[in-house]
Order: structure tokens, then sequence, then C-alpha cells
């Protein structure tokens, strides 16, 4: 199945697009939780997780299995490759850590202040690799 996973030309150009729009999402849900907004907290949150989860999903199919099946003859390139995926996948463990830590619970019982220390978890992930 994964040999079939052709090249999309507009791939980087919509990752982009995701990672301002989720940049976006996660600072208005970082704003809810330093307001402590208990009515606005399930929506925002919402919103980020259904953004993070479809960008997680079409990072890992179409640009992981389309570059490895792409560089499995190249080892230094699917070297680069698999590392990349390594702390992509640190910085989506992170976000998810954070849905699961309060995104099913009630917002009237999300630990806000908690929450409001995460971005710099979050932020320092995300800033790292994309300085490198």
């Amino acid at each position: 199945m994964s040999s079939n996973i052709q090249y999309t030309s507009d791939l980087i150009d919509g990752f982009e697009q995701d990672h301002r729009a989720l940049l976006n999402s996660y600072g208005r849900l970082n704003q809810t939780a330093n307001r402590t907004s208990f009515a606005a907290f399930p929506a925002e949150m919402a919103d980020f997780k259904s953004m993070l989860g479809s960008h997680l999903l079409t990072e890992a199919v179409k640009l992981d299995i389309y570059l490895r099946q792409d560089f499995k003859e190249e080892p230094a390139k699917y070297c680069v490759v698999t590392g990349y995926k390594t702390e992509m996948d640190g910085i989506g463990r992170v976000a998810m850590g954070l849905i699961e830590s309060c995104g099913t619970a009630p917002a009237d019982s999300v630990d806000f202040a908690m929450l409001s220390t995460q971005p710099g978890d979050i932020g320092k992930a995300f800033g790292d690799r994309t300085r490198r």
C-alpha cells in the first residue's frame, strides 16, 4: 500500500498553512486558558484537536511514507527522514498530551493554571524544530 503514495505538488504549501492555523488555534486556546474562560474552552480545544489530528495524519501518510519510499535506497537521506519523523512525533506527542490532559474534562474542572504553563512545552518543541 505505501508504495502507491504519490508526490503532491501543493503538500508543503498546505503544511505551511496548517502550521499557521495550528499556531493561531493554539494561541486562542492559550488565551482562553489564561482568561479561565470556561465557556469558550471546549470549542477552542475541539478546533485545535481537529486541526492537529488532520495535520498529523496527512503528515504521516503523504509526507513520511512518501519520503521513506522515495529514499529507501539512499541510506543517508533515509536516516535524515527518519530523524525528522522522530522529531515531529515528539512535537505531536507533546500537543496530544495537552489534549489528553484537559481536552476530555469538563471545562469547569480544567486546571487552567497548569494549562497556561504548557504553551512553553509545545512552543519550545515546535520552535526548536522550525529554527533548524
